[in-house]
């Protein structure tokens, strides 16, 4: 009989919770700040009706369907500590994606709000063998894959556990933080680093009501005296161009920034230090698959790096890794990873493992290089993949649906930190138009930026887009 790691994760959330009525911390969200024995009691109601409506199933999975703010955090502490699991979904999405993740977790519950007042509604879902005998899973999280539909991650409450732990050894001797600014959305794992980060720290957590919204994480970020926030490198370039502009605010509490989901240049942190005067920069690297992070870096900006971008780093304790070449002689090569961390396995793909030396390696799909001093870099996505805000996007699917939907010819390129649809149509369509037709069928992470048209593509002599070529004409 495996061993039942629900009780292991209750104990943390418990912990937690009673650590924190040491610490005089506080939770907030864009509408109000709470004490930790309001923080508390909100936990222990959503607790207390959770037990209820799961007392005599055996399937405690519950779909979030909620805006940001305190409820969001207290539930998703609430479900395990009924030994339940969680899938974030997402309030702005198409309709058809969040029906097919509810289809695909085996949710027993779908939790939103109803006239202001948050609401708990039974559903009925064909069960999928696996997951109704694991009672240790954590959460799922959908991630775009190479079909159209996006893949369902498992993570176990065990890898869960682990990285809490893996991460507890590299950090609990370092800042120690006592507020955290949750600013990733939540169905993207950023915003469980947040959670193990608090964990560890018994720090309060405080959430920002839309992760695109730059004045409410700044406002909050300087309002509250936050201490702790995680950030990808592109939103952290628009803190920056803001604060240029307005520096009327306080960020002398803020000691810890994080950063991870895309490529982070030194001279980006070069200049946001100017802002943020008392904080450590730490780069972190991680596929959704492998439980939020796999390594870390931090960064030392008075010193030479081999590479103009950061380093992803060393790997967290009790993490393998292979960089498997195509040549020998090659300088880079695919990132494998194992170790305690690993995910459980897809709820609708094969999984992606690679056996060595009897050990399991999750193929990432990352080119990366390996520095003696400075660890691993990052170098690219090995298939037709980018990192846009820290989400994982097919660009090929996006640009097949633009093609389809609208009858036109599309090239989608990722630019300057944005998603560039080149268009090629024999009749006359706005972008307006392009948008209304693919809202429906596209998350708003994967709806381009900019369209860009065209009267004829470019190709090279092998007959495929000469992106590059494209790019420079029309963009650079």
């Amino acid at each position: 009989m495996s061993y039942n790691y629900s009780n292991d994760l209750k104990k943390i959330v418990i912990n937690y919770l009673n650590q924190s009525k040491q610490k005089n911390i506080f939770f907030a969200d864009s509408v109000k700040k709470y004490n930790q024995k309001q923080f508390v009691s909100k936990v222990f109601k959503y607790k207390n009706e959770l037990n209820k409506i799961w007392k005599n199933t055996k399937n405690r999975s519950v779909g979030i369907l909620l805006d940001r703010s305190i409820d969001y955090i207290a539930i998703i502490m609430a479900t395990w500590l009924c030994e339940g699991y969680y899938v974030p979904l997402s309030t702005v999405s198409p309709k058809k994606n969040t029906n097919y993740q509810i289809k695909n977790s085996n949710l027993s519950l779908i939790v939103s709000k109803k006239n202001g007042l948050v609401k708990f509604k039974k559903i009925l879902t064909k069960p999928k063998k696996d997951l109704a005998k694991k009672i240790d899973i954590a959460y799922i999280i959908f991630t775009s894959g190479s079909t159209g539909q996006k893949k369902g991650v498992i993570i176990k409450k065990s890898s869960f556990i682990n990285y809490v732990n893996n991460l507890r050894k590299v950090f609990e001797k370092k800042t120690k933080p006592k507020s955290i600014l949750i600013n990733g959305e939540m169905t993207f794992d950023i915003s469980l680093a947040d959670f193990a980060f608090a964990f560890i720290f018994n720090a309060g957590l405080s959430i920002t009501n839309d992760s695109r919204n730059l004045i409410s994480l700044i406002f909050m970020l300087s309002k509250y005296k936050i201490n702790s926030l995680y950030v990808v490198p592109s939103t952290l370039e628009k803190i920056s161009v803001f604060l240029k502009k307005n520096k009327n605010y306080d960020f002398s509490n803020t000691i810890q920034i994080n950063c991870g989901g895309e490529l982070l240049s030194y001279k980006l942190v070069n200049d946001v230090k100017k802002i943020f005067k008392n904080a450590d920069f730490y780069n972190f690297y991680g596929p959704t698959e492998f439980t939020i992070n796999a390594t870390y870096h931090k960064i030392d900006l008075n010193r030479h790096y081999a590479s103009d971008t950061i380093p992803i780093g060393k790997t967290l304790p009790n993490i393998n890794y292979i960089i498997k070449k195509r040549k020998k002689n090659d300088t880079q090569g695919e990132l494998l990873l194992s170790g305690d961390q690993l995910m459980y396995g897809y709820t609708n793909a094969k999984n992606p493992f690679f056996r060595s030396d009897k050990q399991i390696y999750y193929k990432t799909g990352d080119l990366v290089y390996e520095n003696k001093n400075d660890g691993l870099y990052f170098v690219s996505r090995e298939k037709d993949y980018i990192k846009h805000l820290g989400y994982r996007i097919n660009l090929e699917n996006i640009q097949k649906i633009i093609s389809k939907k609208c009858n036109i010819e599309c090239k989608v390129v990722y630019k300057n930190n944005k998603l560039i649809g080149f268009i090629k149509s024999k009749k006359k369509i706005s972008s307006n138009e392009i948008l209304n037709k693919i809202k429906p069928l596209l998350e708003i992470y994967e709806i381009p930026n900019q369209y860009i048209f065209i009267k004829n593509f470019f190709y090279t002599s092998s007959g495929k887009i000469d992106t590059p070529k494209m790019i420079k004409k029309y963009i650079e």
